[in-house]
């Protein structure tokens, strides 16, 4: 059974750092959030060598119209989505991290405020719906020491003695959401678009407006996304307890629906 609504849902319940801690807890947890940060900063403006050092080598990213895909090929095919006609927009909320060692845990709240100007069940729509959903954007953080590699900057895992702090970046490792509810603003107020119900319907709860505007310009939504409440949304906070624990990529990526190539 999913965790039920007014409950807690699954959390880590080792020794971790959330708020307070150390003045080094502190300064990971303000890096960890300008990282987070740099997702709506430097993706919306596509500034994409930035928005690639965010991730580390094999970070892996999840959304409703790219489905599960490594970094790389996000990258890749949002600068198709840009070319043809994919406009979207983030604005930053409040955020939260669970820190512990060289792992963390980053929330960020988030409105994303994607534009659909078309496929709205007109042969020429009169309305240019902005749809809007308020994720809570879970990111696993690992901390990466760096050295170079015949001129390549290689990132890797820190293991840290009991005391010791590496220098080294934050990096996301993993980027999954959670998508609590939307809703869809007509650009023009006196033109209101028409959508099919039957298509409607069958989006998840959590993102119908978005799925459905993104199925329209052609995206394949993925329907299995966590939402505030439900099965995956219990599955994702027990992959955040696995990572936490310092449990390997393989089981993450199984907690993840991951399939590498």
């Amino acid at each position: 059974m999913p965790t039920a609504w007014g409950d807690c849902p699954p959390l880590y319940n080792g020794a971790s750092s959330i708020i307070n801690g150390t003045t080094q807890d502190k300064l990971d947890r303000i890096a960890i959030r300008e990282v987070c940060e740099g997702w709506p900063t430097h993706r919306d403006a596509q500034e994409w060598p930035r928005f690639r050092n965010l991730f580390t080598e094999d970070g892996y990213v999840f959304t409703t119209w790219s489905g599960g895909c490594s970094i790389d090929d996000f990258i890749k095919v949002s600068k198709e989505g840009f070319k043809n006609g994919d406009r979207i927009m983030h604005e930053c909320c409040g955020f939260t991290c669970e820190l512990k060692g060289d792992r963390a845990v980053g929330k960020l709240k988030t409105v994303d405020m994607p534009r659909c100007a078309g496929g709205l069940g007109q042969p020429k729509p009169s309305a240019d719906p902005t749809p809007a959903h308020h994720p809570a954007v879970q990111a696993s953080w690992r901390r990466q020491a760096g050295r170079s590699r015949g001129g390549r900057r290689v990132s890797e895992p820190v293991h840290i003695p009991s005391g010791e702090r590496p220098e080294g970046d934050w990096k996301c490792a993993y980027y999954k959401v959670f998508y609590e509810k939307d809703k869809m603003i007509p650009v023009d107020p006196r033109k209101v678009p028409w959508l099919d119900d039957d298509k409607l319907e069958s989006m998840p709860y959590g993102y119908r407006y978005l799925g459905y505007c993104q199925a329209q310009l052609g995206h394949r939504v993925l329907k299995d996304l966590p939402e505030a409440k439900g099965d995956e949304s219990d599955r994702l906070y027990l992959a955040h307890i696995a990572w936490l624990e310092g449990k390997g990529r393989g089981e993450l990526d199984g907690l993840l629906k991951i399939e590498r190539d």
